[in-house]
């Protein structure tokens, strides 16, 4: 996959309250860290608005940092699943499976990880996800990644 080519600003997707206030206090961190670079970026609450209702800012972005946990990453990669948008994912849910599952750092060092990615884009990792169809529902599907439950 190709490195960090795409236009736009940097979406970064967060909820406040996740883990307790840890949402808000590293979307802030990162906000910061970004700021310092100099990227345009933009923080999506969710508080605010839904993964659905940011979707299609999500599709325009030049890059996606989602600061949550497993649910925000679930909603979040239905929008954009098939894009080649760069996705760096931040922990502060009470679970983090997926991240736990993926991801060989704690959340400072996945912090930091995201930020060097910006001052020095490096090739991404690809990752595969599941294609669920309900037969129920007149073949709607939906995305997962790491479990289905």
């Amino acid at each position: 996959m190709s490195s960090f080519v795409h236009a736009g600003k940097i979406r970064v997707i967060f909820h406040p309250a996740s883990g307790r206030g840890r949402g808000m206090r590293r979307a802030q961190q990162l906000a910061q860290g970004l700021s310092a670079l100099g990227l345009d970026h933009e923080l999506l609450d969710t508080s605010v608005n839904s993964v659905e209702q940011v979707g299609n800012q999500l599709k325009a972005s030049r890059a996606i940092v989602i600061i949550g946990g497993d649910g925000l990453v679930h909603h979040s990669i239905q929008r954009i699943v098939g894009t080649t948008i760069p996705i760096g994912i931040i922990p502060a849910g009470s679970g983090n499976d997926f991240w736990r599952m993926t991801i060989d750092s704690n959340a400072e060092e996945s912090l930091a990880k995201v930020l060097e990615f910006f001052q020095n884009p490096t090739a991404t990792t690809p990752i595969d996800v599941l294609e669920l169809r309900f037969d129920h529902t007149s073949g709607a599907h939906r995305y997962a990644l790491g479990a289905v439950s």
